[in-house]
Parts: C-alpha cells; sequence; structure tokens
C-alpha cells in the first residue's frame, strides 16, 4: 500500500508542478489571462479521470490498480513534454 501512495502522490505532485510551468510559460509567451486555460484544463482532466473511475469501477478493482497507476505514470511521462513541445511550437 505504501508504494501505491508514493506513486500516486509523485504523480500527482508532478502534474501540479507540470501545470504551474505552463501557467507562467503561457504568462510569458501569450496573453496573460490565456495563462489560466492550463489551469482549466489541468481541471477538466482530473475531472475526467475522476469519472472514468465512477463510471467503470471494474477498470480500477484491487488487482489493476498497480497496473492503471503504472499506465497513467507512463502516459503522463509522454504527454508533459509533447505538449509542451507543441506549445512552445505554437509560438
Amino acid at each position: 500500500m505504501g508504494s501505491f501512495l508514493l506513486g500516486l502522490f509523485l504523480l500527482c505532485a508532478s502534474t501540479l508542478m507540470y501545470e504551474v510551468v505552463l501557467t507562467r510559460l503561457m504568462s510569458v509567451t501569450s496573453w496573460y489571462y490565456l495563462a489560466f486555460v492550463s489551469i482549466s484544463m489541468a481541471m477538466f482532466g482530473m475531472t475526467a479521470g475522476a469519472l472514468s473511475i465512477q463510471l467503470r469501477p471494474d477498470w480500477f478493482s484491487e488487482g489493476k490498480i498497480r497496473q492503471r497507476l503504472a499506465q497513467s505514470a507512463l502516459a503522463t511521462a509522454i504527454a508533459i513534454p509533447l505538449s509542451l513541445m507543441t506549445m512552445l511550437a505554437s509560438r
């Protein structure tokens, strides 16, 4: 249980840190009020994740929690650099 909580903490902390970085970068590279789009999108993503857990509890059964956490961490590791490159390339 401790490794699950540590992994969950690290995943959530990295998401929050990335949200702050995107907010700062967007406030520099575009109009300041557009920086809050990154906050809104992060809140939307977390809501979509919570809804998927609520609507599909069989995907997150006790035996699959470690697998889903690993998949989420991998997806986050792929999505963060891609989204950052996309944002910087669109400037």
